[in-house]
Formats: structure tokens, C-alpha cells, sequence
């Protein structure tokens, strides 16, 4: 059965196994509104890392949303990919080759960072 609700959530007992964050488990906490340059983010460093999210058992996932951070002008590349053993892991998404930038201060959305459908 595919979830028909946000399984990445510290409620769900998801939880950040790798990423670089103030404060642990910041990326699942379900605050979209209150973050800045010392806090409400995770991130690692480009070409090294990545970010590794645990969720409580393995599910069948129908999407994927990013919250990408929207405090400068930077823009993202990235991959997505799933393991239910974090020995063996299948990309199933690859955005490698497409700059993702948004300026979502001058649109109309539910929190100051864009929601992205994948």
C-alpha cells in the first residue's frame, strides 16, 4: 500500500541518519516557515555526504516533495535514490542536469519554500 500521507516525519519515527543540521532531525519536524541561515535546515557538502533520511519500515512511495532553501539566489542539482537495506541503493530520480532555483518570496505558496513534486 502506497501512504497516503507524510511518512517522513518524527511522529512517523523517521529520522536523519546523515546531513549536517544545528539541530537533529530539523528536515522532519514539519516546520516550513521558520528556518534561517543558523537553523530549520539540513544540508551536506557538495561533492562528499549526502542526506539520508530512515523511515520507520519500508513503504511503497508514491512522491517525493523537496523543501529547497530560498534564503539566497543559489540553485540546486541533486538525485534521489532508495535502499531498504543502505547497502544497495536505486536512483529514482535524477534532476543531475537541471538547475533548480525558485524565488518563492513573490508567489503565492503554503510556506516560503516550493514544494516539489517529483
Amino acid at each position: 500500500t502506497v501512504p497516503t500521507e507524510n511518512v517522513a516525519t518524527i511522529a512517523d519515527c523517521a529520522s536523519v541518519i546523515e546531513g549536517v543540521s544545528r539541530s537533529r532531525n530539523a528536515l522532519l519536524n514539519g516546520d516550513t516557515k521558520n528556518y534561517d541561515w543558523d537553523s530549520g535546515y539540513t544540508c551536506h557538502q557538495l561533492g562528499s555526504g549526502a542526506i539520508v533520511v530512515q523511515l520507520a519500515q519500508p513503504y511503497m512511495i508514491g512522491s517525493i516533495r523537496l523543501l529547497l532553501w530560498d534564503c539566497d539566489d543559489r540553485s540546486y542539482s541533486y538525485y534521489i535514490e532508495v535502499s531498504t537495506n543502505q547497502q544497495q541503493w536505486t536512483m529514482v530520480v535524477d534532476r543531475t542536469k537541471i538547475s533548480c532555483k525558485y524565488d518563492f518570496r513573490n508567489t503565492e505558496v503554503t510556506s516560503a519554500q516550493k514544494l516539489l513534486e517529483l
